[in-house]
């Protein structure tokens, strides 16, 4: 009886977490909607988050089931002639989230999953993933970047293999495509994040062939798939827990000892 006591508090106070889907924006709404944010629909206990919401270069679009922004690549309103990534940066061409570990848990982030649909070849197919620990007062870190091609004016292909939409022009993908899941475990400041912690995260977009700053052709996250963690949150034990744990584990050794 000692000895299975012992072994249970062990296990109560030194349980690890198991990986899940941590936070999730799942975005479903009518088309006539121009949401200014979108909330969170999937927030691990622990963890709290920012909804979804635009740079001020950027304007709200309607979509069904996504969040849309127009109007990307301009400067204080004037088209540049040159659509890039300095430029977004400089207007805030931007969709943006955050999450903040509360005080006594301990978060990792293992993977990122996203779709996202162009309305037209002219929208931004050149994007740049950051992130920030103080909300971008100082300037964020470049985490991942990427081309999606996939649009919805035009005919598809008649063979269109996993993920072609974002290497080649793909026209026909009216309801938007997953991007390839991101691997985040490689990245430092993502693993064992403390409690008080809190990630900004942007999603910068550039690069379109005609008139930008002038047209409509739009760029969304979805449809109905927003950004998407994977990852583990965990309590942080208290001291006395560790103590508590340590004896545990000493009355274990002895007992197995006798045994």
């Amino acid at each position: 009886m000692k000895r299975t006591l012992a072994f249970i508090t062990l296990s109560c106070v030194l349980a690890g977490s198991v990986h899940a889907q941590i936070l999730r924006y799942q975005l479903s709404s009518s088309s006539s909607e121009i949401p200014e944010t979108w909330s969170a629909s999937t927030v691990a206990p622990g963890l709290t988050a920012d909804p979804l919401s635009r740079g001020p270069g950027i304007g709200g679009a309607a979509l069904g089931n996504g969040f849309s922004g127009t109007n990307w690549n301009s400067i204080n309103g004037t088209p540049s002639e040159t659509a890039t990534l300095a430029n977004a940066i400089a207007t805030g061409d931007y969709f943006q989230f955050g999450l903040t570990v509360s005080a006594g848990y301990e978060a990792s982030l293992s993977t990122l999953d996203l779709s996202l649909r162009r309305s037209a070849v002219s929208s931004p197919n050149n994007f740049q993933w950051q992130y920030s620990l103080d909300g971008f007062a100082t300037s964020g870190i470049d985490f991942a970047d990427f081309q999606y091609w996939g649009r919805n004016s035009g005919t598809a292909p008649g063979n269109v293999t996993p993920y072609q939409w974002m290497t080649t022009d793909t026209p026909g993908q009216g309801n938007g495509n997953p991007l390839s899941t991101l691997d985040l475990t490689g990245i430092s400041a993502f693993q064992n994040i403390a409690g008080g912690t809190t990630i900004t995260f942007r999603l910068y977009a550039w690069g379109r062939d005609s008139n930008p700053g002038t047209d409509s052709n739009t760029l969304a996250m979805g449809r109905i798939n927003g950004p998407t963690f994977g990852g583990t949150v965990s309590l942080v034990p208290e001291p006395s827990a560790l103590a508590l744990a340590g004896l545990g584990m000493s009355l274990a050794l002895i007992f197995r000892r006798r045994a």
